[in-house]
């Protein structure tokens, strides 16, 4: 049979919401880390390690561990990482408009238009970060599950 719905269960939207959050606020400093490391005109090398699909990857492994024993793993995961991966982007594009419109010359402006930044920022940058994102913390939900199972 059906159980009720209590109001303090979240929906799906809720909960992904409630754990993109706080890694989109993470996000921000991050994109303003490189944005400032490319700025100050430090190696490519160490401004490539500072990247918000980095921390995606990191993010999703978090999430797969904490969610291994949730009643909707797989939904909440990406629906979390899209959520964060839009929220990530959003910043970006503004650095971009930054970038071109004052010629500061960092990688966010590679771009030619405004429709060249939103595919690449909110179709293909989305699309990449869910996909990898999703990976690992698919791959963390799984070893956390088999190792809880071995545990008990």
């Amino acid at each position: 049979g059906s159980h009720p719905i209590h109001e303090k269960d979240p929906t799906l939207f809720e909960q992904s919401w409630q754990l993109a959050r706080w890694p989109a606020f993470l996000s921000v400093l991050v994109t303003l880390a490189r944005f400032f490391s490319e700025r100050a005109r430090l190696p490519t090398g160490v401004s490539f390690l500072i990247g918000i699909v980095w921390l995606t990857l990191f993010v999703g492994i978090y999430l797969g561990i904490r969610l291994a024993q949730d009643e909707r793993p797989y939904g909440t995961l990406f629906l979390s990482l899209a959520v964060l991966a839009v929220l990530s982007r959003l910043p970006v594009v503004v650095l971009w408009w930054v970038t071109k419109t004052f010629g500061l010359g960092t990688h966010y402006d590679v771009f030619e238009g405004w429709g060249q930044v939103l595919v690449a920022q909110l179709l293909i940058g989305v699309v990449l970060q869910v996909i990898s994102g999703g990976l690992m913390g698919v791959i963390a939900l799984h070893l956390k599950r088999r190792l809880t199972e071995e545990l008990t």
